[in-house]
């Protein structure tokens, strides 16, 4: 529950999301940019897909791109190692 309610770890969402919009052009290689400095990897293609749907729903990519590097970054994958 602190992950989610943290302001740091918001303010590092934020961070990783104005990284992504200002190294890489389009939505996907966006999230892509998100998925390898978070998690080491590209997102699999279900993941691109709920970042196409979040994107859609939202309207604006900035917001889409913070909260799924929020997302990111709550995930098992994330918090521990295996």
């Amino acid at each position: 529950l602190a992950m989610l309610n943290d302001p740091f770890v918001e303010g590092r969402a934020e961070a990783l999301a104005e990284l992504a919009l200002k190294s890489r052009e389009g939505l996907h290689e966006r999230a892509t940019l998100l998925w390898r400095r978070a998690l080491g990897r590209a997102p699999r293609p279900a993941e691109l897909a709920l970042v196409d749907r979040l994107a859609a729903e939202a309207g604006d990519e900035r917001a889409t791109l913070v909260d799924v590097a929020h997302a990111v970054l709550n995930t098992k994958e994330f918090l521990f190692l295996r």
